[in-house]
């Protein structure tokens, strides 16, 4: 344990507990009076002089039944909203005190002596092992409600639970469903004897599949290991957590995870700018009557006979990029298969986190063919798709089969499904994982009474962060920790970055100084309001403090640090130089938050130090060539600028050069000259119109400048004050060409007239 907090004593818990006095059970005011009996004559005695030795011993033990009934308070109180509620009922249905161990045990082994003892001839007889599937399927239903709503565990009843779920009495698909639901349990109420089971699980379980689920679920719940005392689970953490294979899984599921939370933000990249793509260029149609393939114009075939090849070209690339998405970790079909959930079988909260197998009672209705079987069993074997989507594609395949042409139809019937959805079997564990992680995302995410869980990728509602060696010593897991901080970087989380890469000591690398340069950097360069930022710690704090958990862990990100962006940049950057001079890195680092702040006489001075160490570099002969300009030396940049323009004469990023060169001259024809051309150019930037706009101005054309400073509006999506900030940012070669102050307010008034008739 790292927290030195005291443990809170009785009395406040049963102030907490007071909170849900209208909802309790009869089951749990019982409790409560006899733990206030026992508390009150602990304290009697004591004041009365009393001396018991036992006295620690007992206060910990009241202590602990009084946690117990608060989190059991939490579970009632969780119990009346949707998806609790319909688990508690079921449950209820069947007599609560009668589902204990010893019954589901029974249930486990009756089922695997039947399913064992089936003979070929009742493998035939449907209606036999139909049946025996519909019943077992209503018992797992009830277990997995049962374990979903239970109350607080002994440590005594965790171990007795973890012998079951590890021994040959219980099924291994039902075993995963089992820990599923537990780790549901201890995400809406933290349960240490729970989380012990889960982390025991995963350290002695053969099974990948249940050790994975039962991996994800302990991690998960790990951060509370460091605000939350409970030796036991605390004892099994710490050894846990001294293995390097275990910290290396840690940090494999936190990359993993990170991932899984851009799932929809790639999601809208493939929909926005792949897919269309793909449509566009295949042989076939899809209309509401199915998919047809398209009729050839042969008069096109003769006329553009590369046609083809072009449109095939464009999709493989497609599917190149698709498949470099998938194997970096992307959830590619989540955006298909999410749309394709509203049916029967995901009403059933289980089936949400059911492993995939072909005898499930709920598609196994829906086959109507033994062709059809051919499908499953590639599903079941090979797929790559994580249980949730699979079971989707089976509910759905009678449907869809019917929309495809003959050729695909006749495919999809042997079991030839796209090679990307199959392959050869990845049975790693962290391929597990990573299925098993997104069937979690598609349940938070999809499945309508989620909103009323507790899941990782709800990051605003977990009662503590989902960054696994946060809230650590910052002397401890160093490597871990410096490993995730570079990954958030590179995926530009920076809030979380921070939180990571502050809590570490002990590191001075060029790359670590760098990173935390590039952050504050960003920081400066979004001018973010440091008032805003607080206010929204603020808000996320009355949210926490609404709640009333014991466990209110919020952040308030970054404030202070945006009030000191540029002077922690500068800190860090001269830092990483101290430990390497000439890291070119760190130079250009530094030159462009030097530029960024107008300071051109010193960013010319780094980029010539650059420009030393790599006098061929394209780079650094072109941010050299700028910073000459900006700071005034248009003579010493032209050499620089003709250098780039021999070698690279149609470049955009070198014309660009040499027309902004021409408008420092007063030569705005030639600079309007080659906008022009790079306006008519695909890629064209928002700033070929702004400089096209200021060799309008320049050459006395208002009406054709205001409608290009019009058109940089619209291109960069910005407003009037962006382009007045870039007036002012450009006044030095404004000026040498002639526009003075008035003639600026002149221009500011028209494009104000302007903006404000567009809004009108």
């Amino acid at each position: 344990m790292t927290s030195t907090d005291l443990k809170p004593s009785i009395e406040s818990i049963l102030e907490a507990i007071a909170r849900f006095k209208d909802i309790m059970s009869n089951t749990l005011k019982e409790q409560l009076e006899s733990l206030k009996v026992d508390h009150q004559r602990l304290l009697d005695f004591r004041m009365r002089g009393i001396k018991d030795e036992q006295r620690e011993m007992i206060y910990e033990q009241l202590r602990q039944r009084a946690f117990s009934l608060l989190s059991d308070c939490y579970i009632d109180q969780a119990c009346g909203t949707p998806g609790f509620k319909e688990a508690r009922d079921l449950v209820k249905k069947r007599s609560y005190g009668s589902i204990t161990l010893d019954y589901i045990r029974q249930v486990e082994e009756h089922y695997i002596v039947e399913h064992t003892t089936l003979t070929p001839q009742d493998t035939l007889q449907h209606d036999h092992p139909q049946s025996l599937h519909e019943r077992h399927f209503a018992e797992v239903e009830l277990i997995f409600s049962y374990l979903l709503t239970s109350y607080h565990w002994t440590a005594h009843e965790a171990q007795e639970f973890l012998d079951f779920l590890l021994s040959s009495s219980c099924d291994m698909i039902d075993a995963q469903v089992m820990v599923s639901a537990i780790t549901l349990n201890v995400m809406r109420q933290f349960d240490s004897n729970k989380a012990w089971l889960l982390g025991k699980i995963y350290q002695t379980a053969n099974n990948e599949g249940l050790r994975q689920r039962a991996f994800v679920g302990w991690a998960f719940t790990l951060p509370a290991y460091h605000y939350i005392a409970s030796t036991r689970y605390d004892a099994l953490c710490d050894e846990l957590l001294a293995q390097t294979e275990v910290r290396n899984d840690l940090l494999e599921l936190q990359k993993q995870y990170l991932l899984c939370l851009d799932t929809e933000k790639d999601t809208q990249k493939l929909e926005s700018h792949i897919f269309p793509k793909i449509l566009k260029n295949t042989p076939y149609d899809f209309t509401p009557n199915g998919i047809k393939e398209k009729p050839r114009d042969k008069t096109e075939e003769i006329l553009h006979p590369l046609d083809e090849e072009i449109k095939m070209k464009e999709i493989e690339e497609c599917m190149e990029m698709i498949q470099k998405m998938k194997e970096t970790g992307t959830d590619i079909y989540y955006g298909s298969f999410s749309k394709l959930k509203r049916n029967a079988f995901f009403t059933k909260l289980v089936n949400w986190f059911m492993p995939f197998y072909k005898e499930h009672p709920m598609i196994s209705r829906e086959v109507k063919s033994l062709e059809t079987m051919n499908l499953m069993d590639v599903l079941s074997q090979e797929a790559n798709l994580c249980d949730s989507d699979c079971y989707t594609l089976v509910s759905m395949a009678s449907s869809f089969l019917g929309f495809l042409p003959e050729e695909m139809r006749t495919q999809a019937l042997k079991g030839q499904i796209p090679t990307m959805m199959t392959g050869n079997a990845d049975n790693s564990p962290a391929h597990v994982r990573l299925l098993y992680l997104q069937d979690l995302f598609r349940f938070s995410r999809v499945c309508p009474v989620a909103k009323h869980f507790v899941t990782p990728f709800d990051e605003l509602r977990m009662d503590y962060p989902t960054l696994f060696f946060d809230g650590t010593d910052n002397d401890q897991y160093i490597e871990e920790k410096y490993d995730i901080a570079m990954f958030l970087f590179a995926q530009k989380r920076y809030r979380d970055f921070r939180r990571v890469a502050l809590g570490i000591d002990g590191i001075n690398t060029v790359e670590y100084h760098l990173m935390l340069a590039t952050y504050y950097m960003y920081l400066w360069d979004e001018d973010l309001d440091p008032d805003k930022e607080r206010e929204k710690a603020d808000m996320a704090l009355r949210q926490a403090q609404e709640k009333g958990d014991l466990l209110e862990q919020v952040y308030a990100y970054y404030c202070d640090d945006i009030e000191q962006a540029a002077e922690m940049c500068y800190q860090q950057i001269y830092a990483a130089l101290d430990l390497d001079k000439d890291n070119v890195q760190a130079l250009r680092i530094l030159g462009s938050f030097l530029s960024a702040d107008e300071k051109w006489d010193e960013a010319v001075k780094v980029y010539q130090h650059v420009y030393q160490l790599r006098p061929e570099n394209k780079r650094a002969i072109s941010d050299m060539a700028v910073a000459l300009m900006k700071n005034g030396q248009e003579e010493d940049a032209a050499n620089y600028v003709y250098k780039l323009s021999l070698e690279l004469p149609e470049n955009p990023d070198v014309m660009r050069l040499q027309a902004w060169l021409h408008l420092s001259r007063q030569q705005p024809e030639k600079a309007l000259s080659l906008y022009r051309q790079l306006m008519d150019n695909k890629k064209t930037i928002p700033d070929d119109a702004l400089n096209a706009g200021y060799c309008a101005w320049i050459m006395d054309d208002w009406q054709e400048a205001k409608r290009l400073f019009a058109e940089y509006i619209k291109q960069s999506e910005g407003d009037i004050n962006g382009l007045l900030e870039n007036f002012e940012s450009d006044q030095r070669t404004l000026s040498l060409n002639g526009v003075n102050e008035i003639d600026r307010c002149i221009m500011e008034d028209v494009m104000r007239q302007e903006a404000n008739t567009a809004t009108e």
